[in-house]
């Protein structure tokens, strides 16, 4: 599965409660991290309980660009004017 093969992990923490460590994947293509592309593992006892994907199938060929159209800033100044109207 080529299209899911580029991850990172963005965040990992142990539910107090549950004794569950929950693994959060971002998926990226060429180093750049896709918008709500996120997979979730639940694991306990080093036994996965659930997985859930919100990976993007065939990013490659769906993807039209590999560089950022907008700058980190110009993005956080899109979405507050967004917000805005």
């Amino acid at each position: 599965a080529k299209d899911i093969a580029e991850w990172e992990v963005s965040d990992i923490h142990t539910g107090s409660q549950t004794n569950c460590t929950y693994v959060y994947l971002q998926q990226t293509l060429k180093g750049i991290r896709v918008f709500n592309a996120v997979s979730s593992v639940s694991v306990r006892d080093n036994e996965v309980l659930s997985f859930a994907s919100r990976f993007v199938p065939q990013l490659a060929v769906k993807s039209n660009t590999t560089v950022p159209v907008l700058s980190p800033e110009d993005a956080i100044d899109a979405l507050a004017l967004e917000g805005a109207a």
